[in-house]
């Protein structure tokens, strides 16, 4: 079995259930975290926090102790680059993290600095190519993260005559997320009964551009939907599972995002995933299949994706069965397990 080491700024919900398939399967695991956050769930794996006034030294001290197989490098300052500095030149084998497209090709410049510098130079990803680019960055391995069902949540049977549950998951202080988007997309649907939407996420204002009005207009909307709208405050992340459970549907209405796992997360409870077309997840759908991708540039399609859904539920139901085996098969633990060996395996250099 094989020892492996996360080094990020914290400890991201996507991390939990990698970590976990990890553990699971007999191999070793540490995080090194920048920082802590409440909600997160550390029933698996306790992150190590690293922050600005920890010692270099005694995390070299943890590094030589542990002798990682294989190091996930996400930037995390300065903890990434203590890490970094600890195993240069082959001493610790690094992969680097970043959330660029397997298509996205580095800088020539970039690869002969890190080169001069005995940086790593191979990367992992959990973006694939973007549709319709041909060329691979050689450097790179295409790594998502896996997602899992809570077995004690029971799979969701909807009533055939019910409202569409629609969830939308995103940090309620960032008006960059667009929930106001979805609430007006969603508007006729709301005021006549066919749906219901859920919004979940955090209101700590210490995230990047918290804005507290954009927190108070989606409580104001929620007060005034006759209780078609609800707001599920600050949950905990082991909550989530029974909450995925009770809906039909996810929607990740932010215009752009760097990923965006919680309609991925969804996918294994069969609540069907919406995602805006410049998500990284999105990369991850079968447009119409197991999801659909949509452009949040133009919310009549949005409107129109859910009222099709909402009339339709034969195609609700494949869609939902679609989305399960996508989590369950190239989503799933094993395939993850799978893909972290094949990288503890392959030739170096």
């Amino acid at each position: 079995m094989s020892k492996f080491l996360f080094v990020v700024p914290r400890f991201h919900t996507n991390l939990f259930f990698a970590t976990k398939a990890l553990v699971q399967a007999g191999h070793q695991v540490k995080v090194f975290a920048a920082k802590r956050e409440p909600t997160e769930d550390y029933s698996f794996v306790t992150p190590q926090v690293v922050g600005r006034d920890s010692s270099p030294r005694d995390l070299r001290h943890d590094l030589k102790a542990f002798a990682p197989d294989l190091v996930i490098l996400r930037t995390a300052r300065p903890l990434s680059r203590w890490v970094e500095g600890a195993g240069r030149f082959g001493r610790l084998p690094m992969l680097r993290y970043d959330q660029k497209a397997m298509s996205e090709l580095p800088a020539f410049r970039d690869v002969l600095e890190r080169a001069v510098q005995g940086l790593p130079q191979w990367r992992v990803t959990p973006k694939p190519a973007r549709h319709g680019v041909a060329s691979i960055d050689p450097r790179a391995h295409y790594l998502p993260w896996p997602v899992a069902r809570d077995p004690e949540v029971p799979v969701r049977q909807r009533q055939p005559d019910a409202p569409l549950a629609v969830l939308c998951v995103g940090k309620l202080m960032q008006q960059r997320k667009g929930q106001h988007k979805l609430i007006a997309a969603m508007a006729a649907g709301l005021a006549e009964g066919r749906m219901t939407l859920t919004l979940v996420g955090s209101t700590l204002g210490s995230v990047r551009d918290a804005d507290p009005d954009h927190l108070d207009s989606l409580r104001r909307a929620a007060a005034a939907s006759q209780g078609r709208i609800t707001l599920k405050e600050n949950l905990d992340f082991g909550d989530m599972g029974s909450v995925y459970g009770q809906h039909d549907v996810c929607v990740l209405p932010a215009a752009r995002e760097q990923l965006g796992t919680a309609p991925i997360e969804a996918m294994a409870y069969g609540c069907v995933p919406v995602i805006g077309g410049r998500c990284g997840s999105a990369g991850y759908l079968t447009d119409g299949v197991d999801g659909h991708v949509v452009s949040m540039d133009h919310p009549e399609v949005l409107t129109a994706v859910l009222d099709r859904l909402a009339k339709d539920p034969a195609q609700l139901s494949q869609m939902s069965a679609a989305a399960r085996h996508t989590a369950e098969t190239e989503l799933g633990p094993a395939r993850f397990v799978q893909r972290m060996e094949q990288l503890v395996a392959r030739p170096k250099g």
